[in-house]
């Protein structure tokens, strides 16, 4: 049984994304500020943040080439994705961020997670 091809572009699509957030909050914190309607007070967390994202991303790319060899990498992902969710919408629910600053974000990440989900399921094999 092999992995559904929309899996393949879903890794793909969230390596993009990723890489988009991890170089923003690497090498243009300023911008995600404005990006993101924050504050980022401490520039080593954002700058390690940042890598940490593009890591992942690589990821993402890596496990997209060939998802049958890197199958248990999968739930790496749907954990970072079910993370994000968790952590903006206790932001969101408690008053610490308002919808404009998390729910963009909030948003994405719950299309990523079911698209994760969905698509991690494998084919039966015709």
């Amino acid at each position: 049984m092999k992995y559904k091809k929309q899996l393949t572009i879903t890794l793909r699509i969230l390596g993009i994304y990723l890489a988009i957030l991890g170089i923003l909050f690497l090498l243009v914190p300023g911008m995600a500020e404005k990006v993101f309607k924050i504050s980022l007070p401490d520039p080593v967390l954002t700058a390690l943040y940042g890598q940490v994202l593009i890591i992942i991303a690589l990821m993402c790319f890596l496990v997209a080439a060939d998802a049958e060899k890197y199958a248990n990498l999968l739930w790496v992902f749907i954990a970072e994705q079910v993370g994000h969710v968790v952590i903006l919408g206790f932001f969101l629910i408690n008053g610490t961020q308002n919808f404009q600053q998390v729910g963009p974000s909030l948003i994405i990440n719950i299309i990523f997670l079911i698209a994760l989900l969905l698509f991690s399921a494998k084919e039966k094999a015709t």
